[in-house]
């Protein structure tokens, strides 16, 4: 059966035995043993390199840095908008230093009136200066239209006046007023009545002719008939001259009216733009919207980058760390790793921001793990574990920097160490292990 299974070598593998066999053949026999010899000296010399050489066992795991112990959260005090930030990650800042500026809703607010009140401020001031003389010219072009018509009324009525004076006996009765000139002619009619009634008394007693008495009649009766006439027509004058005067006056009251109104408004509106003034500089120089540092410390991570960012009151904004905390690495030790590994174990240290094949490797010791395990989205569960760096700075270009938080990189921590050739072996003493395992093993 075992001979069954053996496979007849193929005409290619004749072939290169037969040549290295004519090769061997050919060459001296001093030099065949001699490449013999080394080629025994090469494989002795990879057997005990495969046997003392060793590699490292690790565990690999991304890490941030941080800094040691508990942070600070500087929250925002009030809702508003940020206008100035002025730290940035890794800044050392000294206690009572300016870390934001922050307009919040209160300030918002009053600069909001401040610019409502220099909006009516600027109306208020237009209306004076620019509405309010166009008004007076309306108005004195009003008033002159109706004071011209006013002039003409009234050489109306002296030309009416003049006509009537005729019918009176006294030259200056045009210079009397409407009423005192209504009372003159009614005190004619009256005088003509007596003087009818007289002349009617002696043409009773014959003393006068039936002439003269229908004489008096007649005039009395004319008198008489062209007062009403006569009152209407002074009434009518008097009442516009009435009118038109009280719109004359009307005019002038409106335009003061007016005046006082655009003054008041603007007097209003610069006690009101005084004020918010006012307000806006007691809210900037009380700095009730400057957030400072509570105390010295090493900023770790800004949360809010952007100036104008609305935030809202208990947001968190920044981080701060002592000044004099250490700097370590966080790594996030996966479940399947965690059981290899011990406090005091070394670490090797790649960093993203420092490729190790320009900068080098980084080294740290594994300084704890946490007891118990998180979440995490991208990787399952994992462990928290705390790295001490063995240097703070490294080199770049001949230039020292420091490291800073945020840092990110991947952690190897070494869980043992194996010879070269004892790793070789492991595939086939695994399948050495499978097959002890197998059923047909343990029968």
């Amino acid at each position: 059966m075992a001979e069954a299974q053996v496979e007849n070598p193929t005409e290619n593998e004749t072939d290169l035995a037969e040549s290295t066999i004519e090769f061997l053949g050919s060459l001296h026999p001093f030099f065949s043993r001699a490449l013999i010899y080394v080629l025994l000296l090469f494989i002795a010399i990879s057997i005990a390199w495969a046997w003392y050489g060793q590699v490292d066992i690790v565990a690999t795991a991304p890490f941030r840095l941080v800094p040691l112990g508990k942070v600070q959260n500087i929250q925002a005090p009030r809702s508003g908008e940020i206008q100035e930030i002025a730290i940035h990650s890794g800044d050392l800042i000294a206690e009572g230093q300016i870390l934001f500026r922050l307009r919040s809703q209160e300030t918002l607010k009053e600069f909001r009136e401040l610019e409502q009140a220099e909006i009516a401020f600027k109306k208020a001031e237009f209306d004076l200066q620019q509405t309010l003389p166009q008004k007076r010219i309306l108005a004195k072009e009003t008033i002159s239209a109706l004071e011209h018509r006013v002039r003409v009324m009234q050489t109306a009525m002296q030309t009416y006046r003049e006509a009537l004076g005729n019918h009176t006996q006294k030259q200056n009765t045009t210079s009397h007023p409407p009423d005192i000139e209504i009372e003159i002619h009614t005190a004619e009619v009256e005088h003509l009545k007596q003087q009818y009634e007289q002349n009617q008394k002696l043409y009773e007693k014959r003393l006068i002719s039936l002439a003269a008495r229908d004489e008096a009649k007649v005039r009395y009766l004319s008198a008489l008939a062209e007062l009403p006439a006569r009152m209407a027509e002074i009434n009518r004058y008097e009442v516009s001259l009435k009118d038109l005067k009280r719109q004359i006056l009307e005019e002038r009251l409106e335009l003061e009216r007016t005046r006082a109104n655009f003054q008041n408004a603007y007097d209003i509106a610069e006690i009101r733009l005084k004020q918010a003034k006012q307000t806006v500089n007691r809210s900037v120089d009380a700095d009730i919207d400057l957030i400072l540092a509570p105390e010295p410390g090493i900023i770790t991570q800004v949360l809010v980058n952007t100036p104008g960012q609305v935030v809202n009151k208990g947001q968190t904004l920044v981080t701060i760390a002592p000044a004099s905390t250490p700097i370590v690495a966080e790594a996030l030790i996966l479940n399947k790793d965690v059981g290899l590994l011990s406090s005091g174990q070394k670490v090797k240290l790649k960093f993203e921001a420092f490729p190790f094949q320009d900068y080098g490797i980084q080294h740290g010791y594994l300084r704890q793990i946490s007891p118990d395990a998180m979440g995490d989205e991208g990787s399952g569960t994992v462990f928290r574990g705390i790295i001490d760096l063995d240097n703070k700075t490294i080199f770049v270009h001949g230039e020292e920097k420091a490291f800073m938080f945020g840092m990110k990189g991947t952690a190897e921590i070494i869980t043992d160490r194996q010879s070269i050739l004892m790793l070789a072996l492991n595939p086939l003493r695994q399948l050495r292990e499978i097959a002890a395992l197998s059923p047909e093993a343990q029968e």
